[in-house]
């Protein structure tokens, strides 16, 4: 079970789409500056959507929109995409589940900026994350694809599956510096402090990179002053062409349970005090 398949459906009967689908340049749908309006999103096929190269313009946005709680993104299928898949800006506590992203260009399930707090990527499965040809500016670091690309500790990942990806299944760029945008939850905050939200029972296989990642300034946690150890629960990486799990210039991780095998290196830490791996199965090469 731990290796099994995933299958997908690649239709829905509801589809949001480009007159021109040969152009790199299609439509996006944006929620913005829209706080405390619960929104729904589900059962929606977004094709060739998104604007290779242009900021703000992705299939699916939620911008500024600070605390959303009970707005629901599911069910829904990002396939094709120009630029990214499902991305939260300064937007909070928002469900993105049971979503599926196929054959994208760029980071694809994402929080922008580390200014995006208690957000939840449940049941997700994204696969064929493809590098852009054109990135939106030079800072930006599409050009090593993150199926699931997380700069806000506090996010909530669970059951999620990346496959395929031509960088990273799934990584942690903490920020190292004050979110932008200049909300008032975000002041005094560094994202590389944060405490972890959850990080259970997802599954990274079959990238061109590392299945799971904390890099490159790394992950420190903590409550207030004092350390906290950050638990990675159940993970599961295999068959990626580099690191089952990259941990670098971070400190007090545990990873609890899991499967990593076949990878080129099973995990690989640089710099990292105060690792404890528990109860997790190591095949080198099966």
């Amino acid at each position: 079970a731990i290796l099994a398949v995933e299958v997908a459906l690649l239709e829905r009967n509801v589809v949001i789409r480009p007159d021109d689908t040969l152009s790199l340049i299609g439509g996006h749908v944006i929620i913005y500056h829209s706080p405390s309006i619960p929104q729904k999103v589900e059962g929606v096929e977004l094709y060739k959507m998104g604007q290779q190269g242009n900021i703000g313009r992705y299939p699916l946005h939620y911008h500024m929109s600070e605390d959303c709680e009970g707005s629901l993104i599911s069910k829904n299928l990002v396939r094709a995409s120009n630029q990214r898949c499902i991305v939260m800006h300064g937007t909070h506590k928002v469900t993105i589940s049971d979503n599926v992203a196929f054959d994208t260009f760029g980071h694809c399930y994402m929080t922008e900026d580390g200014a995006e707090w208690s957000n939840v990527f449940r049941n997700n499965l994204g696969a064929y994350t493809r590098k852009p040809a054109k990135l939106i500016r030079s800072t930006e670091s599409d050009n090593f694809p993150a199926t699931f690309w997380i700069t806000q500790p506090s996010t909530h990942l669970i059951g999620n599956v990346a496959a395929g990806s031509e960088s990273s299944g799934f990584w942690l760029e903490a920020k190292g510096r004050l979110p932008g945008m200049g909300l008032a939850i975000n002041v005094g905050v560094t994202p590389r402090f944060v405490a972890l939200g959850s990080f259970v029972n997802n599954t990274s296989h079959s990238n061109n990179g590392n299945g799971i990642a904390l890099y490159p300034i790394g992950y420190v946690p903590r409550v207030g002053r004092e350390s906290k150890q950050a638990v990675l629960k159940n993970v599961v990486t295999f068959k990626n062409t580099g690191n089952g799990v990259f941990l670098h210039s971070s400190e007090n991780i545990k990873i609890e349970g899991g499967y990593f095998g076949d990878n080129k290196i099973s995990m690989r830490n640089f710099r990292v005090p105060k690792v404890v791996v528990e109860d997790v199965t190591v095949v080198g090469t099966s």
